[in-house]
């Protein structure tokens, strides 16, 4: 199998997990800051994928799998903007969804700047 290939199919399960977290982020939130959560891990889980699988053009069937990602994304996020007034800013367990919010946000920052600075730097 080529290398290229295999790396993609596992960019694309990535992927499925993303969306699922995504879609996942509005069923039944206890809170706002559990739905936020959630929300920042499919985010997070998108620009990681963008940022490290092989793309190899417009004409290769992984961008479209990334953008139909996107694409569902959007319309989780849409979907929790109109539960979120509904829902109390707090839930039984604010805590452990405050620190999963504060993990998924540090290792967004991270990585994203680990793989985006030197980028700027050497440009």
């Amino acid at each position: 199998m080529n290398p290229e290939f295999v790396a993609q199919l596992t960019a694309a399960v990535v992927l499925a997990i993303g969306v699922r977290t995504a879609i996942g982020a509005t069923r039944h939130p206890s809170s706002r800051i559990q739905m936020f959560t959630r929300l920042v891990g499919a985010l997070a889980i998108l620009l990681v994928v963008r940022l490290i699988a092989p793309f190899g053009g417009w004409g290769d069937w992984f961008v479209w799998v990334w953008l139909a990602a996107c694409a569902v994304s959007v319309a989780a996020a849409y979907r929790a903007a109109v539960a979120w007034p509904d829902l109390p800013s707090r839930g039984a367990a604010p805590r452990a969804a405050t620190v999963r919010l504060a993990i998924w946000s540090a290792i967004l920052l991270l990585v994203t700047s680990a793989l985006t600075v030197p980028g700027l730097l050497l440009g």
